[in-house]
C-alpha cells in the first residue's frame, strides 16, 4: 500500500481499534538504545556495537505519513506505528529512550492489542478503507436517508 505516493507500507490495519501502519524487521539479533543511540549486539566480539536502526526509523516514518496522509483526507490521522520483529529477535531500550514505534513480535498479541480498544466508528472506518483501497466505493459523507 503506497500513501502519499512515497515508498509502499508493507501492512495498514484499519478498525474499530485505530489505524495501525504495521512495518517488518527482516533482521535477526539483539538490538539496544541506550544514551540516545541504537545498538546491535555482535556475537563475535561479545559487545553492543554502534547500529543505523533503518528499520525502526521505516517504521516510525511510515506511521508518520499515512497519518499526513488521512489528516490531508480529513479523516482521524491518529496512526498507531508498529514493526513486527521475528520471535526470537530482541529489541529493547532503557526507560527514557522510547524508540518511537510500537515492537511486536507475535501477530496474535498484535490483534489482540489492535482490538482492544474502540477509537473509530463504523463510518470512520469505511471512509478511511474506501481512501486506502481505491477499489471500493466512497461512502457518502451523511449516510443513508430513509423515506417516510
Amino acid at each position: 500500500m503506497q500513501a502519499g505516493g512515497r515508498a509502499p507500507l508493507d501492512a495498514v490495519v484499519v478498525g474499530p481499534g485505530g489505524t495501525w501502519a504495521i512495518s517488518i524487521h527482516a533482521e535477526t539479533g539483539r538490538f539496544r538504545k541506550r544514551n540516545g543511540h541504537w545498538y546491535r549486539w555482535n556475537r563475535d566480539t561479545d559487545s553492543w556495537v554502534p547500529w543505523e536502526a533503518e528499520s525502526i526509523s521505516a517504521a516510525r516514518l511510515a506511521g508518520h505519513r499515512l497519518e499526513r496522509y488521512l489528516e490531508r483526507a480529513m479523516l482521524p490521522g491518529a496512526v498507531e506505528a508498529c514493526l513486527l520483529a521475528r520471535r526470537g529477535v530482541q529489541i529493547d531500550w532503557e526507560a527514557d529512550q522510547r524508540p518511537g514505534v510500537q515492537i511486536e513480535r507475535d501477530v496474535q498479541e498484535l490483534a489482540a492489542r489492535i482490538g482492544r480498544e474502540v477509537r473509530l466508528s463504523r463510518g470512520q472506518v469505511e471512509r478511511i478503507v474506501a481512501l486506502l483501497d481505491p477499489r471500493q466505493p466512497l461512502p457518502s459523507l451523511t449516510g443513508t436517508v430513509s423515506s417516510a
